[in-house]
């Protein structure tokens, strides 16, 4: 498709040199329908005002919504472990193409779609994160043999430990579920890192705004933003806190570093 895209340009532009005109094709209105143990997604779009968009999940009307703008767009959360009925209809102005109507019934999924649970461990810190978890399971947290946290978990967890990052550490995560089929766990060896993980310098620059963010460095440490020979802000964060300095500016792309 972009290759296609490509060529067109370029014949728009050859022909644009040799002083021919070209009209293009008029849009025409489109509908996107996603359906799935979970969630009922529409997306309508260039259709004209005045359309009216009706949408019915298990007899009740969840959507009835009039287009204004060229499209419309949502969606619709719903129970995943029970079958649900689902209608769209589309109505566009008389005269005006774009009619449209589907429906169906939702199947049910195995198992809850939402569940997600990951640990993993840099050379400063251990994070762990877990969502829809039956109430009754707990997290336990060990570093270097020794038990760092025992945490309850009531749906969703989520949370970080630092570590010593001078040092390498054995560290291990476990998931104790409520209900045994979910448990899980992740251990590992980390490495030192070079330099310290906390040292964060992070410059974001947009339009003519320009904002530098420093953290972790200690107490005293100057902050000088220059743009176009020109200093636009001074400062000093305080000792492992965050400073910011924000200026404006007339170039320079977007950039992230430490």
């Amino acid at each position: 498709m972009k290759k296609l895209i490509a060529s067109t340009v370029g014949t728009v532009l050859a022909l644009a040199g040799l002083g021919v005109a070209t009209a293009a094709p008029a849009s025409a209105a489109t509908q996107e329908i996603q359906i799935s143990c979970s969630t009922v997604y529409v997306s309508f779009q260039e259709y004209p005002a005045g359309t009216t968009v009706s949408i019915v999940i298990d007899g009740t009307t969840v959507e009835d919504a009039t287009i204004e703008d060229g499209w419309f767009s949502s969606w619709y959360e719903v129970d995943w472990s029970t079958p649900h009925e689902w209608s769209v209809v589309v109505d566009a102005p008389d005269g005006a193409d774009g009619d449209f109507s589907d429906g169906g019934t939702t199947t049910p999924c195995d198992t809850d779609p939402y569940r997600y649970a990951d640990a993993s461990a840099t050379c400063g810190e251990i994070s762990a994160n877990v969502s829809s978890y039956p109430e009754g399971s707990r997290v336990l947290v060990s570093v270097d043999g020794e038990t760092v946290a025992d945490d309850p978990v009531d749906g969703n967890y989520w949370n970080v430990w630092p570590l010593d990052w001078t040092v390498a550490h054995t560290w291990s995560v476990t998931l104790d579920a409520s209900d045994d089929a979910l448990d899980l766990s992740w251990e590992g060896v980390t490495e030192p890192c070079d330099v310290d993980p906390n040292l964060r310098v992070e410059v974001n620059a947009y339009c003519d705004q320009l904002s530098v963010n420093v953290s972790g460095y200690p107490a005293g440490t100057a902050v000088v933003v220059t743009v176009a020979g020109e200093t636009v802000g001074r400062g000093a964060p305080t000792s492992g806190a965050t400073s910011g300095v924000r200026g404006r500016s007339t170039t320079a792309p977007r950039t992230t570093g430490r």
